[in-house]
């Protein structure tokens, strides 16, 4: 429980309020973790995330959580001006970020899809 006292300030108050969701949304991800961990070994990774590589104009690698995708295309012709030179497909992310990938939309694709 959080006392709260008219001197306390309203932001610590929130500060406090955040920390305390902070330590349960913790103490729940590590229930759920010890309760996977009953039925499938701790060490596949590989179960729980698979990560896509991709990679950028520049050559940077970009590990990406399908999950978080929201759509790809290929890049339009009038957009192309915003976009670094070489980028043959758009991502689009569920936090509104897009990223320019040189893989093309159909390569892209097939490594989204789950086996």
């Amino acid at each position: 429980m959080i006392v709260v006292s008219q001197a306390t300030a309203p932001h610590r108050v929130e500060a406090r309020v955040r920390n305390v969701y902070r330590i349960l949304l913790l103490a729940l991800g590590v229930a759920l973790l010890a309760s996977d961990s009953i039925s499938a070994p701790v060490h596949d990774f590989d179960q729980y995330l698979k990560l896509v590589e991709v990679h950028a104009p520049n050559g940077q690698i970009i590990y990406v959580n399908p999950r978080e995708v929201t759509s790809i295309r290929e890049p339009l012709a009038a957009n192309r001006r915003y976009l670094a030179k070489g980028v043959n497909c758009v991502m689009f992310i569920v936090n509104g970020n897009f990223i320019g990938t040189i893989e093309t939309c159909p390569e892209i694709r097939k490594a989204l899809e789950r086996p």
